[in-house]
This record gives structure tokens, sequence and C-alpha cells, in this order.
């Protein structure tokens, strides 16, 4: 299973081996940006147990929330912090049936309606884990699931009263989208597309009611391609999405302005000789069609984006991580209306460090977590643009 966010080693250990992709690579360079700038922003720790961060939601400059999850003696719990305008702090979360409980995307409302979605379970089979906050705590909100193990790994909202998750269902031997809604009194399971022999969903974007996207990978012919499915209002459907190249791909992340500038963002896998590399994936919808729009890479192999968010049609963001010769280095790239770059990103290790999710207050206050390698233990990382 891709995508628990147990710890960045263990968690790219996980995708390496369903990539089939490596942890060695090249060193690389990165670009700088004029006058803003990244930063790393002081963020608490659970002591002495592994912390990481999977996925940012601002209210304002004021009130932004960060979700994820840390270690304990018997396996995984839930992790929430929250930026006041000055500091974050930790902030108390329930957990879900069994050893194990994840929080991997959060959308925000208002200051008293946060959302936040995972999964939880053990090494056998999961359950779903959606939670809210209310302005006072976070309290566990009743989700159905589906047959077997079911999954969420993204969620975002039209109104209150129209809220979108998406995930995976996994048994023995297939896996298919999960997609579940909240109408403002409970949330049901809403059928989506089968599109083929394996699908999971990692992204999900509400534009209006009637124009939802989510993205993620689906294997046909034994080969994983990009997935993109889309809501009309009415029911969810497959749009076609390019591919680059014909090795294994996927979408990890999506965010829109309008109907006409949806961005969605992943890897894909290049095969250099007789290894395969992982580099940047972008795509964009117009309107009317998916392209591939020309990306940057860190180093020669292993780049992943895992986020991505859009201010305006002039301004996104896209964070993840590269690969050098001994170590994982931060990655953050920006689209200025016709082109990405990658603008210079600190990092809290020599060793291991990634962005898994990002969000904007606007285009001149950016926020970025992920994780980083501490001396003994993971620590999560936050970081501002600004």
């Amino acid at each position: 299973m891709v995508n628990q966010f147990l710890s960045l080693k263990r968690w790219l250990a996980a995708l390496m081996l369903l990539v089939g992709g490596s942890l060695v690579g090249a060193t690389g360079g990165v670009q700088a940006r004029p006058m803003a700038s990244w930063a790393i922003v002081s963020s608490p720790n659970v002591s002495g147990r592994d912390n990481a961060l999977s996925s940012v939601a601002v209210v304002s400059a004021t009130d932004v929330w960060a979700v994820g999850n840390v270690g304990n003696s018997n396996g995984r719990r839930t992790l929430t912090q929250h930026w006041n305008g000055s500091t974050w702090s930790l902030v108390s979360s329930p957990n879900g049936p069994g050893t194990s409980s994840y929080l991997v995307g959060v959308t925000a409302l208002s200051a008293n309606n946060v959302w936040a979605v995972g999964f939880s379970g053990n090494s056998t089979q999961s359950q779903t884990l959606i939670e809210r906050w209310n302005g006072a705590r976070w309290r566990v909100a009743p989700s159905p699931n589906a047959t077997g193990s079911s999954l969420l790994y993204a969620v975002d909202a039209v109104s209150p009263n129209n809220i979108w998750a998406v995930g995976q269902s996994l048994t023995e031997t297939a896996g298919q989208v999960l997609i579940e809604h909240w109408d403002g009194t409970a949330w049901s399971i809403v059928p989506g597309p089968v599109t083929g022999e394996f699908a999971v969903l990692y992204g999900v974007t509400a534009i209006a009611a009637n124009n939802v996207w989510a993205v993620g990978a689906h294997t046909v012919g034994g080969v994983q391609e990009t997935l993109t499915l889309r809501y009309d209002g009415v029911s969810w459907a497959e749009v076609d999405s390019p591919n680059i190249g014909a090795n294994t791909q996927a979408l990890l992340s999506v965010s829109a302005t309008s109907a006409a500038d949806v961005w969605a963002v992943g890897y894909h896998l290049e095969l250099i000789g007789t290894e395969q590399i992982a580099r940047t994936s972008v795509l964009h919808w117009t309107g009317s069609a998916w392209s591939v729009v020309s990306s940057p890479n860190g180093s020669q192999r292993n780049n992943y984006l895992y986020g991505v968010t859009a201010v305006s049609p002039t301004d996104a963001w896209a964070v993840g991580l590269y690969g050098t010769g001994s170590s994982l280095l931060t990655l953050t790239q920006h689209w200025d209306g016709s082109s990405w770059s990658i603008v210079g990103s600190p990092n809290a290790s020599t060793l291991l460090n990634g962005l898994f999710g990002v969000a904007a207050v606007s285009s001149t206050d950016v926020w970025a977590v992920g994780q980083a390698l501490g001396s003994t233990t993971f620590l999560t990382l936050i970081e501002r643009y600004q």
C-alpha cells in the first residue's frame, strides 16, 4: 500500500517498491527566485517519536492547520498542528480503532469548520477516518467503508454542506477508487467509475457544485497510468489524461482557480539504460483537455511532486523532493503564467527531507509541510514563502 505517510523513510521505501525506482540520484542545482524566499518555521514535535505532516490548509494568515501522524509504542497516532499568526502548536486529535491512525488530507472552510481525512486500522485492514474541528476541538465524524480496506487521502469543500473526500478501497485481489461526500448531515459513498485492474485517487479539488476533479493512478494492461475523474453535478466520469512515455506514473495532487485553470502534479518514470528514473509530472486543464506542461527537476533522478496549490492563472506552487547521491532534499516549483521554475528551499536535515502538502494565504504568503530526519527520529518540517 502506497501513501501511508508512516515516516519519510518508510513511506518512500513503499513508494520505491511500487514504482521500481531508486533512492540514489545525481546532484542537481536549483534556480533561486528573487525577492521573497522560503524559510523553515519552527514547529513542535512529540518528543522521542517519528513525526510527519502530510497536508496543510489555510483559513487566514493567522489561522492555518497542518495534519499528519506520529509514532507511539504500538503504531501511529493522528497529529494536528495550528498556526495562530505567531507560532505553531500541537492540538489534541482523536484516533480511530486499531493500532494506527493517520490524517493525510485537510481542508478549511472557516475558523470553526475544518475537516481532516485519513484512515485507521492495523497491518491487515484499514477503515476510513474523518475528523472535524468545530472551533474548540477535533471530533471523529462517522464515515462509511467499502468492502475490504478503505483509505482516504484527500478532501476539499465546495461549501459547508458539500464536501468531497477521495482515496481507495482495497481487497486481497484488487483496488478501486473510493469517493465519499458530505451533504451537511452525513458522509456517504458515491459510486465512481471502474477504471482498470487497479485504481486509486490521491487528490481532489472542488471548483463548484457541478465541477469537482479527482486525480490519481490506474493500471491498464499492466501499466500504471495517470487517472483524472470529474464530477458534473450528477455523476463521476473518467476524463482522458495524457501520460509521459509508457512507464509507471501517477498524479498525487490537484488544485484549481477556475473551471479553465486546473493543475495536477505527480511523477513519471523514465527508462535510462536499465534503470527507471523518477521525474516530475505536471498536467494542466484549460477547459477542454489536459495537456503535459514541462516541469524542471532538482536532479537527474528521484524527483516527485506531492502537492500543488493554484493561487491565480499566473501563480501556482508545487512541492515535493528530489534525490542527490546521498540525500533527499526539498523541491519547490513556481508557475509564473508561462513556465515552471525551481525556487530554492531550505532543508532541516543533511540526509532526508520532503514536502508533501502546500497551501497559499496569498501570492506572497505560502505554506508547505512535510518531514525531515532529526538526530534520532523524524521531525515535522514546515516552510513558509514570504
